[in-house]
């Protein structure tokens, strides 16, 4: 009957060998699909598997409690990340790193 089912998994097995959700390859990244100025908070809900409203909320009010400085690290991380045109050429990209290694 194993034999056909497989073995039982108790847990107690190695769990180095274990994979997660965060075990994947992530590259952070700006998607034009969607966006509203230049796609940071796009690619960032994308890395953090965050619905990009709830990015979206948390950097204005972050830019509130900053007095507008992460208006500067969003300008920076505009010019500075790699930019890909939508969702699944993003998650292309992360099957095509995740054979490479």
């Amino acid at each position: 009957m194993l034999d056909e089912i497989g073995t039982v998994d108790t847990g107690n097995g190695d769990a180095a060998a274990e994979t997660t959700a965060f075990d994947r390859p992530r590259r952070f990244c700006r998607i034009d699909e969607d966006k509203w100025f230049f796609g940071v908070c796009q690619g960032l809900s994308a890395y953090s598997d965050i619905a990009v409203e709830w990015v979206r909320v948390i950097f204005i009010i972050g830019t509130f409690f900053t007095g507008g400085a992460l208006i500067l690290g969003y300008l920076l991380l505009a010019f500075v990340l790699p930019q890909v045109r939508d969702r699944r050429e993003y998650d292309a990209s992360l099957r095509t790193h995740a054979g490479a290694a």
